[in-house]
């Protein structure tokens, strides 16, 4: 009986299969002299990298490297390409490239109306390929952006596909970790600014100079790349231009507190100068320097912190002398006749409210000339506008409030109650505020990440704890009082559900803790890099509320913004930059490549 010489094994395997797979040479001609079928040789031999077995497929017997074949060990779609980059074989990978092997789709239909079993797990197959290293460094020009977007899609993909998610976060790491390795192989503080000042690139320039030094670094805070901006050349860079020319790392405990102490004592002084002389060269280099940007921001908001206290003493102070005469009705409407504002505003009033009007100033312009959207990525911005909210609530409930109106109290609106409420609670945004300021300091900065977790944690419990605990008392009081809709909350809840949501909400803690524990430093690096670049990027030099005088900066700054608008880009005026910066990144990536094929790990 004759014996077909495609059959297969209990594994489905062909007999040319297995001869690619135990990497007989010899058996694979005698297979293919005897006429067996091709089917999936191409994407076993691929599997198991055995590179004389995909010449002789490819150069001798013509297979296509484009086509994906149906096979039962594969998924549908499946190309060679996507195999050698599953193994990130950098010889596979370069030759089927250079044998007119298609690149990679890089935009696929993520998702649509239906989303089946195969055509996630073959989404899933395309992202493992697209983040293979190899495959990165031979195709793409600008790899650093390509890992960025990819990282930002795999991080996507892993909150809306829930059953794969652990996978797409595995390849996030990957993307990741694979910029921490870029980054190690740069040897030369001018090849790191090159990279650093790289911009987003487009179909017409893949290599694109942003618009200031720290293009790429902004890029990578604006999409959370916290390992990438944590890395020490990167803290380094932004360390080095944060203080210029000041050696502080060299410094010891004491210069380092009589440097920052004669700043802030000279700081006032510049201050005048910027607004009413800003033409003289001390003013220019103050309005460069970064360092002393910082200083001015976190002093305007200690002498706000210190006014918003001292208001808040004088408002406790008015409250209990009129809560001692509240014997009466009567005497407590004399109370507040007594005790209503008799001017229109005292001094910590008047500079509140102008310094709060000062920051509106700032934010208003952050967003004309950034955007709405590019102003609400960051989330101490949210933080900021309701503040303000808040005190200018205040202030309109301050400018209402009529001295001794005996009417506004018997009907219940009390401008200057609300006016209190109002104040109190900015205050306490105020004073948390400006301590965010000193999260450059490592041990207060990771204190402070911590605590937030935690916040946030005890946040999102009690907001569920109280939903349960309401609906258990509606419906414990609708079985027991059926015809009584009223009832009271704490009776009707036993008190051992507080008990046992305290548990819990300890073991969520915990939890959070010990997940983000071992994460605190680099969070801390990256949130320190975030507020750094704020204020080397040019954020005001000028603190609320002196920067709402107006002055020559704010006068140029408004008709800058004019221009800017009216304004349209040449491109061609940035041809020859563009191709000193094309000719200096194919140098950079040349060395990188070298060092990498040297190296002997391929793979994560």
């Amino acid at each position: 009986m004759p014996v077909s010489i495609n059959c297969e094994d209990a594994l489905s395997l062909t007999g040319l299969a297995n001869a690619i797979k135990q990497r007989s040479l010899k058996m694979m001609k005698f297979m293919i002299e005897n006429k067996a079928e091709i089917g999936d040789s191409l994407l076993i031999a691929v599997e198991y990298q055995f590179f004389e077995g995909i010449k002789i497929l490819i150069e001798h017997l013509h297979c296509d490297p484009n086509v994906a074949v149906v096979s039962k060990h594969f998924l549908f779609g499946t190309t060679p390409l996507m195999v050698a980059c599953h193994q990130n074989s950098y010889h596979l990978i370069e030759y089927l490239l250079s044998h007119k092997a298609e690149p990679l789709s890089e935009n696929p239909n993520i998702y649509g109306q239906e989303d089946g079993l195969q055509r996630s797990l073959y989404r899933l197959s395309l992202y493992r390929a697209l983040c293979s290293q190899s495959y990165i460094m031979l195709t793409k020009i600008d790899p650093l952006f390509h890992v960025f977007k990819l990282s930002n899609q795999c991080k996507w993909l892993a909150s809306c596909d829930s059953e794969l998610s652990e996978e797409y976060l595995a390849l996030y790491e990957k993307c990741e970790n694979f910029t921490l390795t870029y980054l190690n192989l740069i040897n030369k503080e001018e090849d790191l600014m090159l990279l650093l000042s790289l911009g987003i690139p487009d179909a017409d320039t893949p290599i694109k100079p942003g618009r200031h030094k720290f293009s790429r670094l902004v890029y990578a805070i604006e999409n959370d790349h916290i390992l990438f901006v944590s890395h020490p050349f990167c803290q380094q860079a932004i360390e080095r231009s944060f203080m210029a020319s000041i050696p502080w790392k060299s410094l010891s405990l004491i210069p380092k507190c009589a440097l920052i102490l004669s700043l802030i004592i000279v700081l006032p002084c510049l201050w005048a100068v910027t607004i009413f002389l800003p033409q003289m060269a001390v003013t220019k280099r103050f309005l460069n320097f970064p360092l002393l940007r910082f200083l001015s921001t976190l002093l305007g908001y200690v002498f706000l912190a210190i006014a918003v206290t001292f208001q808040l003493i004088n408002l406790n102070g008015w409250n209990h002398e009129i809560t001692g005469e509240t014997a009466k009705p009567e005497i407590a409407v004399s109370a507040y006749v007594r005790n209503s504002r008799k001017t229109p505003f005292n001094l910590l009033e008047i500079y509140i409210f102008a310094w709060i009007f000062g920051r509106a100033f700032e934010i208003v312009r952050q967003i004309l000339f950034i955007g709405i959207k590019g102003f609400f990525k960051n989330y101490w911005n949210y933080y900021d506008m309701f503040t303000c909210i808040l005190y200018l609530m205040a202030c309109l409930m301050r400018i209402m409030d009529k001295p001794g109106d005996i009417d506004d109290l018997q009907s219940g609106f009390v401008p200057r109650h609300w006016f209190e409420v109002f104040f109190s609670l900015g205050g306490l945004l105020v004073l948390n505020r400006s301590l965010f300021w000193l999260s450059f300091i490592q041990r207060f900065g990771a204190l402070n990440i911590l605590l937030g977790s935690a916040l946030i944690i005890v946040i999102k419990f009690f907001a569920i704890f109280v939903v349960l605990q309401f609906s258990f008392a509606a419906g414990l009081n609708a079985l027991i009082y059926p015809e009584n809709l009223n009832f009271i909350l704490s009776e009707c809840v036993p008190p051992g559900w507080v008990l046992i949501f305290l548990n819990v909400l300890v073991g969520l803690m915990f939890k959070t803790l010990n997940t983000i524990g071992h994460k605190v430093v680099d969070i801390w690096k990256f949130k320190k890099s975030q507020m750094f670049m704020m204020f080397i990027l040019g954020k005001d030099a000028i603190p609320p509320p002196l920067n709402i005088i107006p002055s020559v900066p704010n006068v140029t700054y408004i008709i800058s913004y004019i221009r800017e608008r009216k304004r349209e880009v040449d491109v061609n005026l940035l041809d020859i930059k563009n191709k000193e910066k094309d000719q200096k990144q194919a140098e950079t990536k040349a060395q990188i490549m070298a060092e990498y094929l040297r190296s002997t790990a391929y793979s994560f």
